[in-house]
């Protein structure tokens, strides 16, 4: 394929471009715009939602509880509108 699409690339209004040229289903469109809003969202300088998960011990931890340290928070396949529709 020659257009790959790549996630980590910064061009974003391409990438959405590219989208749209391999696709005309109004369902993957209306996905790819509720995608878009969502994650202007957690653009960087946005505020972090807030979120409680369980640690390995099965202790309940609140991002606020990690405030001043790096957080990486994985975020599975299944959950990501571009691995769903296209990987």
């Amino acid at each position: 394929m020659a257009n790959s699409l790549s996630l980590g690339e910064r061009d974003l209004d391409g990438q959405v471009a590219l989208i749209k040229s391999l696709t005309s289903d109004k369902k993957v469109l209306k996905s790819l715009e509720d995608f878009l809003k969502d994650a202007e969202k957690l653009a960087q300088g946005k505020p972090s939602p807030k979120f409680i998960y369980k640690d390995i011990k099965g202790k309940e931890v609140k991002l606020e509880d990690l405030k001043g340290t790096e957080v990486r928070k994985r975020v599975p396949p299944k959950a990501c509108l571009l691995c769903k529709y296209f990987c």
